[in-house]
């Protein structure tokens, strides 16, 4: 079947395309930057999108609230108000008819078929991101995603590839961009597939969300699922020791420099813990 989403099929195609190269292109240094950008940008969007913008689960300046969304958006998955919205929309009708992902309708079209094959165009309900789209930043950055992408390459580009030889040159923006982008969304999009139809739950919420441990491995902690959507304002995820959450961990950090303020955590964290 031909994607009805032409333009974000033919993006998905050459992205995947180009992470292949990382089979024949592979240095130490490539995978240093890969694994570098992979939990930079990974903490964009689990803290940065996902935590603050998405649930105000903590409040901080607005230096670094602005700092986060740009460090989410080089995570390759749209702009803030795109990725606010989606996710807002999901929780208000998760696993039903008007949840972008469903998972009722299986693995596919929860992980990455939602986006290629939706009968809806995939806009942001400026209506559900408000609160965002006061921010003029915020919606500059919305359009801007991909070329802040492009200009992240040519920094690197002009840093590093000069004092290098040409195959560890090809090697690091192989691994840097295309390999890392690809690993980062196929990790967040586990937490809509596979966080919605295998693991344990703790909570018996509305819809199908689980707890599942690979998941929250690969997505620092965004896979404790179940968690999250009996209590979505909460900061922390997993809600017992052997829960491990970095993403909560950096927010604790970043707490104890009074950097992040106003921070949300579910009461069950210490009755649970």
């Amino acid at each position: 079947m031909i994607p009805s989403n032409i333009p974000v099929a033919i993006y998905l195609f050459l992205l995947h395309g180009l992470a292949f190269l990382a089979i024949w292109y592979c240095t130490p240094l490539a995978i240093l930057f890969c694994v570098g950008f992979y939990f930079i940008t990974g903490f964009g969007v689990t803290v940065g999108y996902h935590r603050l913008l998405t649930h105000h689960s903590f409040h901080t300046s607005l230096f670094l609230r602005r700092l986060f969304a740009v460090i989410g958006a080089l995570a390759g998955q749209g702009g803030p108000l795109f990725w606010v919205s989606m996710h807002r929309l999901h929780h208000l009708a998760s696993d039903q008819d008007t949840d972008p992902h469903d998972a009722r309708r299986g693995f596919f079209w929860a992980h990455m078929g939602w986006f290629l094959y939706s009968k809806n165009p995939l806009n942001p309900d400026y209506d559900l991101v408000s609160d965002l789209t006061k921010d003029p930043f915020m919606r500059w950055l919305d359009r801007s995603d991909f070329w802040l992408q492009a200009v992240l390459a040519g920094v690197v580009s002009l840093l590093v590839i000069p004092f290098t030889d040409s195959y560890t040159a090809v090697s690091l923006l192989v691994w840097a961009f295309p390999l890392r982008i690809i690993i980062v969304l196929h990790s967040t999009w586990l937490t809509n597939s596979a966080a919605h139809l295998w693991g344990y739950r703790r909570f018996p919420t509305a819809d199908n969300s689980f707890n599942n441990v690979w998941v929250a491995l690969v997505t620092l902690g965004e896979g404790w699922h179940n968690n999250h959507h009996a209590f979505p304002g909460s900061a922390r995820h997993g809600l017992v020791w052997y829960e491990f959450d970095p993403s909560w961990l950096l927010i604790k950090i970043l707490h104890s420099f009074r950097l992040v303020t106003n921070v949300r955590v579910s009461s069950r964290s210490s009755r649970l813990s």
